[in-house]
């Protein structure tokens, strides 16, 4: 389930709270940004009921509301505000994709209409009162944008599945993301909605407008199958230093990490966090660097058992000069990480304390995760087996026939040649790491209703087995698993 955040007020609001005498004036606050040229960023109530707008200058803005109260609003404020934004959504979600300073796209990873209903009021409430935000909700990206617009502020659109295309035809064609050549075009043929725009057929759309016709006919029928560009993880957390004289004491490196180790430890205290992995980078004079990496066996905060493994490994390391500095850095939070790989309900709700962390070290063990994302690498073998093993059963019947289960609607992204390079399941997009089979049904081709699909059974990233197909005659992929 995807969740849409717009901050219809973003300019402003943020203003507000940067200077508080502001916040008396707010209908008819216009917001400027600190060009040498100064341009509207965004304006109250009052001020675009006059005809202010983003983009236009301070001039045309005086010109058009002489009576507004104007404010210069610095970048700096800007970045700042869209950072406590980004480290609030982090608190329901890794997958965060930034579409502008005011609009968010947030995979909430769920399928369950009692807890997204729950979620959204939530999303609401972490904002509040300093922001009043819009929110849309639905499994399609384009979906989702377009019933935040619809909402009001401090509310939120729910389209559970199936919902997407009734509510898409009452919509008006702007919403389209298509220059204003296009929707003059479509004007002039009688499209006011997108209901309308469904009647078309689609062959139509493509010799009249060419790609951008075949995109506006899925956006109108709510297929919307681009990918979610998510925010990077951040950076390692990491400490460094330099030695006054080149040093090979082994005792002295020792006693220098130890610090360097509890500072860092105390870092992922603070912030509820967990590493998996640890790396050693020592600068040797007039020598190349030299590495070495630590994966731990459990993802932890302890500096003893750091400091322990740490020496052990220290001895293992050729040091062809003496030391001249080091830098330490820990990596593979696991927060982040259980949340991607769908394992939410083994953590503790509190965000304090970690519950049933074996458990998650155990299932990715077993699933020989590597992973670049959190660039976490599970190097100890293990004979333990995923808990969910049915998952990865083939589905094949005992006489040799391929069982047929009923199929539901997939998001899958093929590759140049048709075939699956990524599936979204309710933890985010996942890579296929392999196709096992692939074959095609041709079924009741002298009838009204002939069946045409290309079938494809893929493993996942994440090690999950998916029997998946593309009906060629509607351009929609569906999964079929128990």
């Amino acid at each position: 389930m995807l969740a849409c955040l717009i901050f219809k007020d973003f300019y402003v609001e943020v203003a507000a709270l940067s200077s508080p005498s502001l916040a008396l004036s707010l209908p008819s606050l216009v917001v400027l940004d600190d060009a040498v040229t100064p341009h509207v960023l965004g304006g109250g109530s009052e001020a675009r009921a006059a005809g202010v707008s983003p983009d236009i200058t301070e001039l045309e803005a005086r010109a058009l509301y002489s009576d507004g109260v104007f404010c210069t609003l610095p970048q700096s404020v800007i970045d700042d505000a869209q950072t406590n934004i980004l480290e609030c959504l982090d608190r329901f979600s890794p997958s965060i994709e930034v579409l502008g300073p005011s609009c968010y796209l947030v995979d909430l990873g769920i399928s369950s209409d009692t807890k997204t209903h729950s979620l959204a009021k939530k999303l609401i409430s972490a904002f509040a009162p300093q922001h009043h935000i819009s929110v849309g909700l639905s499994a399609v990206r384009f979906v989702a944008k377009v019933a935040a617009t619809k909402s009001a502020r401090s509310t939120y659109t729910f389209l559970a599945i199936g919902e997407e295309r009734a509510f898409l035809s009452r919509q008006r064609i702007t919403c389209l993301p298509v220059d204003a050549e296009t929707l003059r075009r479509l004007d002039l043929l009688g499209i006011e909605t997108l209901g309308d725009l469904t009647l078309l057929l689609p062959e139509r759309l493509v010799d009249l407008f060419g790609a951008s016709g075949n995109l506006m006919a899925s956006l109108a029928r709510g297929e919307d199958s681009s990918l979610m560009v998510a925010e990077a993880i951040e950076a390692p957390l990491e400490v460094s230093g330099n030695f006054d004289f080149p040093e090979e004491d082994g005792s002295v490196l020792l006693n220098e990490f130890t610090v360097a180790v509890e500072s860092l430890c105390q870092q992922l205290t603070a912030q509820h966090r967990l590493a998996t992995r640890m790396t050693l980078e020592l600068h040797l004079h007039a020598h190349p660097t030299t590495k070495a990496h630590i994966s731990f066996a459990s993802p932890m905060n302890q500096p003893k058992r750091m400091l322990t493994l740490l020496q052990e490994r220290l001895p293992q390391i050729e040091l062809s000069a003496p030391v001249t500095g080091y830098r330490i850095a820990l990596e593979g939070f696991v927060e982040a990480f259980a949340r991607q790989m769908g394992f939410e309900s083994l953590l503790s709700p509190t965000g304090e304390k970690w519950r049933g962390i074996q458990r998650i070290v155990d299932r990715l063990c077993a699933r020989c995760e590597t992973t670049s994302l959190m660039q976490v690498v599970w190097d100890e073998p293990t004979c333990r087996v995923p808990e969910r093993r049915g998952h990865l059963q083939d589905l094949g019947s005992e006489n040799g026939r391929r069982g047929l289960y009923l199929p539901h609607p997939a998001q899958v992204a093929p590759d140049a040649s048709g075939f699956p390079r990524l599936v979204r399941t309710r933890s985010g997009w996942q890579p296929v790491d392999m196709v096992m089979e692939a074959w095609d049904i041709e079924e009741d081709w002298w009838t009204p209703r002939p069946i045409s699909r290309h079938y494809y059974r893929v493993v996942l990233r994440n090690g999950a087995v998916m029997r998946l197909f593309r009906d060629p005659r509607r351009g929609q992929w569906y999964h079929q698993n128990r």
